[in-house]
């Protein structure tokens, strides 16, 4: 009986990725280096979740379930190599690093950094270089930027993370974890307690240029303060939303682990959510959101604002990239004071009467009495639930 012919190498390979096993390969193996290169795409480049690359391969009909099968252990199994997936819950675990991560994708929509993939194709159907250098540069001499000797302009890394940092500065300014008033005493907020405390006085910072670091890299805050020192910096707050916010800080949220958790009325009578111990309020979400959508407009509205007398009479020392910029820059600033403020009507008006009615009242009717009036009641709720030393203890845990 003769031999069979042989199979050529293409065969030979065509048959390895109908089984099994080499649809593992071919999840295990995939080539991620074809993704656009912005940090937002990058992330997810190497995890399971990324759904590149599913939908041709599950659209196969010549591939069976246990072949299927096999490429999706194959993508976890290169998730688990690589750190496919906690790469971006290690970049995306601080509420910060998310606004950061979603103001340059708008960044992309406000014409203040490159689309890599448009830009890519068009650059190789050309027969020119494509890579992220090249797609940089050929969008900052585009668009009146300035990148790596190509075009004139404002910088590119400037104009790329203006409406980011412009984003997180708002919800950094709105949620309360720091306070730029007070930077001599390291961004400490009335009512919590420093990150860095001097012993025996949480209200004071034993490391203030430190403790500013720590807010800033680690997002760190304070705990709320003891009632007697919180209440003489936060008068207008009722001892029951004290004692209520106390203990919600204490909760370790849904998971029991106290990554994520929220409460529906915070110490400024407001929705607020926390991740990773870093608070957001409702009208500081709202507030980085509004900065967002408004840099998104101010920048992609810069020429139509300006009009075509004062166009032509800057066009030779204000290119382009400089009309974006200002316009992103004003558009985000008024969007985030807009922000804020529409976040906290709709907390005031429609979402504290509906959930919380009865704490509503009960802060407000705080509010109108005297100082005598809201010691005694502090006193005797406080000494029936629990004594002060007990109290003391744990709001400095």
């Amino acid at each position: 009986m003769a031999d069979p012919k042989p199979k050529s190498p293409e065969e030979a390979g065509k048959h390895r990725q109908h089984t099994p096993w080499g649809q593992f390969l071919e999840g295990f193996s995939r080539d991620t280096g074809s993704f656009a290169d912005d940090r937002i795409t990058s992330l997810f480049r190497d995890s399971a979740l990324n759904p590149d690359g599913y939908d041709t391969t599950f659209a196969k009909k010549d591939l069976g379930l246990g072949e299927k099968a096999s490429y999706v252990a194959g993508r976890v199994a290169h998730d688990v190599l690589t750190d496919g997936t906690r790469v971006p819950y290690w970049a995306l675990n601080h509420p910060l690093a998310i606004t950061g991560l979603a103001g340059e994708a708008a960044s992309v929509h406000a014409g203040l950094a490159p689309d890599y993939a448009e830009l890519r194709d068009e650059l190789k159907a050309a027969g020119e270089e494509a890579s992220k250098s090249a797609i940089d540069a050929e969008f900052a001499r585009r668009n009146g930027f300035h990148h790596d000797g190509e075009g004139h302009g404002v910088p590119l890394t400037l104009a790329r993370y203006a409406i980011p940092a412009l984003a997180t500065a708002a919800m950094t300014q709105f949620s309360g974890n720091t306070n730029y008033l007070n930077i001599l005493g390291g961004g400490r907020t009335p009512g919590f307690q420093a990150v860095l405390p001097v012993e025996g006085d949480p209200t004071s910072s034993a490391n203030p240029l430190l403790e500013l670091g720590a807010r800033y890299v680690f997002g760190r805050t304070g705990r709320v303060l003891p009632w007697e020192q919180f209440h003489a910096e936060r008068p207008d707050v009722s001892f029951d939303d004290y004692e209520r916010y106390t203990a919600y800080q204490f909760d370790k949220g849904p998971l029991d682990l106290g990554l994520v958790k929220g409460t529906t009325r915070n110490l400024d009578g407001e929705m607020e959510g926390a991740l990773m111990g870093f608070r957001v309020p409702l009208s500081a979400a709202t507030a980085a959101a509004g900065a967002i959508a408004g840099g998104v407009i101010g920048a992609s509205q810069a020429d139509a604002i300006i009009n075509e007398q004062m166009r032509e009479k800057v066009e030779g020392l204000r290119p382009v990239g400089h009309r974006r910029l200002a316009g992103a820059a004003i558009g985000a600033a008024i969007g985030a004071i807009g922000g804020k403020i529409t976040g906290r009507l709709a907390n005031d008006l429609v979402i504290q009467p509906v959930l919380n009615p009865n704490a509503l009242a009960a802060a407000e009717a705080w509010r109108s009495m005297s100082e005598e009036q809201r010691i005694a009641i502090s006193e005797g709720k406080s000494s029936n639930k629990r004594d002060q030393g007990t109290q003391l203890a744990l709001t400095q845990a």
